[in-house]
């Protein structure tokens, strides 16, 4: 019988900065049972962000076309939409050529840890160039870019 993986990996790149900082945290949170956040709100509303910001990619939509549309559970509000946008306008700014391989919500994985998994947003892989973007919906959350343990994950 094969264990089932968590929907989110303990080792996973939104919470690097955390365990790569204090490695003993992830079985403190397993030991605990301690849940992925206290506000299923939050993750609700970012889930629905995270597949309007799919859908416009993948479909050269712009976030505007889901205002009043039920996405993944939620009511896509302005508010939602508006914050949608500002990514997706940072993500068309990469620069694409004929050979570019385009990933979005792509799940990655990797041979060194059982654990190391979960879902890249936006990568565009050009030559020896490999140009990543996450998206973060949390509210009035600031996230440093430079240095940042995430997207040093996915790279």
């Amino acid at each position: 019988m094969t264990e089932e993986k968590p929907l989110h990996s303990p080792l996973g790149a939104s919470s690097a900065e955390r365990w790569m900082n204090c490695p003993g945290s992830v079985a403190l949170i397993k030991e605990l049972k301690l849940p992925e956040t206290d506000e299923p709100d939050y993750r609700k509303n970012g889930t629905a962000a995270h597949e309007v910001a799919a859908q416009c990619l993948r479909g050269e939509q712009d976030a505007w076309e889901f205002v009043g549309l039920t996405v993944a559970g939620v009511e896509v509000t302005v508010e939602m939409a508006d914050a949608v946008q500002v990514y997706l306008d940072v993500c068309r700014t990469i620069p694409v050529t004929p050979d570019s391989k385009i990933y979005t919500e792509f799940s990655v994985t990797a041979q060194q840890h059982p654990l190391f998994y979960g879902t890249l947003d936006r990568a565009v892989v050009t030559g020896e160039w490999m140009h990543v973007r996450d998206y973060k919906h949390g509210e009035g959350i600031m996230v440093d870019v430079e240095d940042n343990p995430q997207l040093m994950y996915y790279a």
